[in-house]
């Protein structure tokens, strides 16, 4: 490494162990903050911290427990994740099915017994206007078999639309019309700022679900 590089690496360091020292931080939390710095700067510094134990998610999830908080745990790759699925390739899409099961299935073993609460996916709904809700039921039924497997115990939560989205729900339910099997917990976002539930539309989203 030269000389100007370490530097950069020493500055954005600085930068993110005063984030992360005035409230304890998840690896995502450090992501997001500082996702406009160089991406080789970043990673190296977030694995040296990680390395110091400075960002630990596992340590993050304790704290919450010992706290006596529930945490909920999304189930994707990164905030970006809706970019990331190849949802026009059938071939690689199914690839990327059973590689996200396997994920789940690891993940959701190592938080047995400190997080029960999983919500799969965030708002896929919002990609080409809700074309894709039997992709997403695809997703969301192996993501919940592995669960299962991994934690009986544990609680799926779907389909975490952004707002309601009637055409994701048919799609979910034309790829299986007992998707809500595949549902522990029914979750949506409604975004109705300011609104009671009864003048918004959450009625017909239910209604689309079951």
């Amino acid at each position: 490494m030269d000389f100007e590089y370490l530097t950069k690496i020493d500055k954005l360091k600085t930068k993110v162990l005063k984030y992360i020292m005035y409230k304890k931080r998840t690896e995502h939390e450090v992501r997001e903050k500082f996702k406009d710095e160089e991406n080789d700067i970043l990673e190296d510094v977030i694995e040296n911290l990680k390395e110091l134990g400075y960002i630990n998610d596992n340590d993050y999830i304790n704290k919450l427990v010992e706290n006596n908080i529930e945490p909920l745990v999304i189930l994707n790759y990164s905030a970006t994740a809706n970019s990331e699925i190849p949802l026009n390739d059938t071939n690689k899409f199914n690839e990327f099915v059973e590689g996200f099961g396997e994920y789940v299935y690891h993940l959701v073993g190592e938080l047995k017994g400190r997080v029960t609460y999983f919500e799969v996916w965030n708002e896929l709904n919002t990609v080409d206007d809700g074309a894709h809700g039997g992709k997403y039921a695809k997703l969301l039924k192996t993501a919940y078999n592995k669960a299962k497997e991994a934690n009986p115990d544990c609680k799926i939560i779907g389909p975490v639309t952004a707002g309601t989205s009637t055409k994701f729900f048919l799609g979910m339910k034309m790829e299986d019309s007992n998707i809500a099997d595949y549902m522990d917990i029914l979750s949506f976002h409604e975004y109705a700022y300011g609104n009671y539930p009864e003048s918004s539309t959450y009625k017909d989203v239910l209604n689309s679900c079951v």
